[in-house]
């Protein structure tokens, strides 16, 4: 420090012509002032270049520094001021995910099979190909969507080559092929969305479940995937499993439930007319019957939209919400033909669940309005078709000599259809939610102005979450909604969304409603929405109204 003065001290004495041009090099060599005189002295640079001079047997040698006093110890008078907290340590960095990125195969990579089943619920090439890009780009961004798949005897083989990502986790130490089935539909090799985080767990009882469920909510699962069933309640009516279930959707209303209807329908039971000891084999029954959940059956031909044999119908006290394709084409299983695929609504199920991941990955934003759970549920019933979804069922109001077409949107085995990527996103880009008060009566309802093209046929829901359902001890079902269409031009001609039925013909207890309808002429129409007048119940309910082109 003292050199570096000495040299500052004399470059301020320094004479030079303006016109020179000066550059000076300060470099560190650890060297004092003291030895520098002597190099000049003894190694003057005649040739450019020094010598090892340090090296040399020189006689020069640096003073000697003042020996420095030993330090003492700080006053030990307190600081009217508290010592400085340490800083905690940084924690350790979260570990780097493995995650597969080529998106440029993978459609070629389906079995033959597995494309036929994605087609089928609207996830053509272009579309996965458009709607996995977002997802990934989101995925890097840290926008992920954690899905629980829910089992009952094991849990997916994570490391198994099936599955592009490790973004897994396990709870359980027991791998079930069920499971690993399920779990590649939703983000494996052969699945829909690999850039979901799976959360995976299972039980062996619905004791058990309750528990998993709550403690996959509280680890973070948006959509909860359960494909398992359990034999200790057969009740074909709303019963406290189901009312359960229900409690727990509404009390966390981010959280969507996703469950297959089962496997157990008797296709002769079914086709018998008299009450059997064998209703359990026929209906959905315990927590199938909770109606907030989301219930998906199977369907055999993706062509021909017929249920399989083995799912199970609605009771009811239920409906079947939406029904796909089943027969699944795993990675670990070597397809000769059609044969070697699994079928089983656990697997219908699954499709739905991937779909929905996608939805909620790409589109975050639509599920800001309300409820995640009764958005999802109205937008998939919404977007849904049924093959025949032009001329099914066709009933004809005649009014002013004109016909306006109502579609009975509804079948007993299937449900509402087969739910279509594109309608479901444009259902979803449609959505009104909003509050149902008691002030919304028939004569006073909610009014929604939407503009429809003339000559085009749309679909229209609305979904409310099933409370205030169990009276005096009696399930008396959902409080009872409707649902109108009213023309543009003042007419008063209004087309009213239709019941559902059950397969002997009853009004099926329902938190939905749904209607197809023609429109002739262009202009703005009216939704009109509103408690039926002789209901006492709670009058303040959120409603998620959607709608898409058919």
């Amino acid at each position: 420090q003292e050199d570096f003065k000495i040299l500052a001290n004399r470059l301020l004495d320094w004479k030079n012509n303006s016109d020179d041009i000066l550059q000076i090099n300060v470099y560190e060599t650890g060297t004092t002032i003291n030895k520098w005189k002597a190099v000049t002295q003894n190694n003057p640079l005649d040739d450019g270049y020094y010598y090892d001079w340090w090296s040399s047997n020189n006689q020069h040698s640096d003073p000697k520094p003042e020996p420095k006093p030993n330090p003492q110890p700080p006053p030990t008078t307190p600081s009217p001021y508290p010592s400085p907290v340490e800083p905690e340590p940084e924690p350790d960095p979260e570990p780097t995910i493995e995650r597969w990125t080529d998106e440029s195969n993978f459609w070629n990579e389906y079995k033959w099979g597995n494309q036929i089943r994605y087609q089928n619920i609207g996830l053509d090439e272009n579309e996965l190909i458009n709607e996995r890009r977002i997802a990934r780009d989101n995925w890097y961004k840290g926008n992920r969507t954690k899905v629980a798949v829910i089992e009952a005897n094991g849990v997916l083989s994570k490391n198994s080559s099936i599955y592009t990502s490790r973004d897994i986790i396990t709870i359980k130490n027991v791998s079930d092929k069920h499971a690993d089935h399920v779990s590649e539909i939703i983000i494996g090799k052969q699945g829909i969305n690999p850039y979901a985080t799976l959360y995976a767990d299972a039980g062996i009882d619905w004791t058990s479940y309750r528990g998993i469920i709550n403690n996959a909510i509280e680890n973070g699962a948006k959509i909860i995937n359960k494909s398992w069933g359990i034999s200790e309640n057969d009740d074909t009516d709303y019963n406290e499993d189901a009312e359960w279930l229900d409690n727990v959707i509404i009390a966390n209303p981010e959280v969507i439930f996703v469950q297959a209807a089962g496997n157990d329908a008797d296709i002769d039971l079914l086709s018998k007319d008299e009450k059997t000891n064998w209703d359990s084999q026929r209906y959905t029954n315990s927590f199938r019957l909770s109606l907030n959940s989301i219930v998906v059956g199977s369907i055999s031909d993706p062509t021909s939209d017929t249920a399989q044999p083995f799912s199970e119908r609605a009771s009811k006290d239920n409906y079947i919400s939406v029904s796909t394709v089943d027969t699944f084409f795993p990675s670990s299983v070597y397809v000769r033909d059609e044969d070697d695929g699994v079928d089983g609504t656990s697997f219908s199920a699954a499709s739905v669940t991937g779909m929905i991941s996608l939805l909620k990955s790409n589109y975050p934003s639509y599920f800001d309005e309300g409820a995640d759970s009764l958005i999802m549920k109205s937008a998939l019933i919404e977007g849904a078709r049924n093959r025949f979804s032009e001329k099914f069922k066709y009933a004809r109001i005649k009014k002013k000599d004109k016909y306006i077409v109502n579609n009975d949107v509804y079948n007993f085995d299937t449900g509402f259809g087969t739910p279509k990527y594109a309608s479901v996103r444009e259902s979803l880009e449609h959505l009104d939610y909003f509050n149902l008060t008691e002030e919304n009566i028939e004569s006073n309802p909610h009014k929604k102005y939407v503009y429809l093209d003339g000559g085009s046929k749309y679909r229209v829901n609305i979904s409310w979450l099933n409370i205030s359902s169990i009276v005096h001890g009696d399930f008396i079902g959902p409080i009872p909604l409707n649902l109108t269409l009213e023309n543009a031009d003042d007419s008063k001609v209004t087309i009213n969304a239709v019941d559902i039925y059950d397969d002997k013909g009853n009004v099926q207890k329902a938190n939905t409603k749904t209607m197809e309808f023609a429109i002739k002429k262009s202009g703005v129409y009216t939704f009109n929405v509103s408690f039926t007048n002789k209901e006492t119940r709670n009058k303040g309910l959120d409603i998620a109204l959607t709608y898409s082109r058919l």
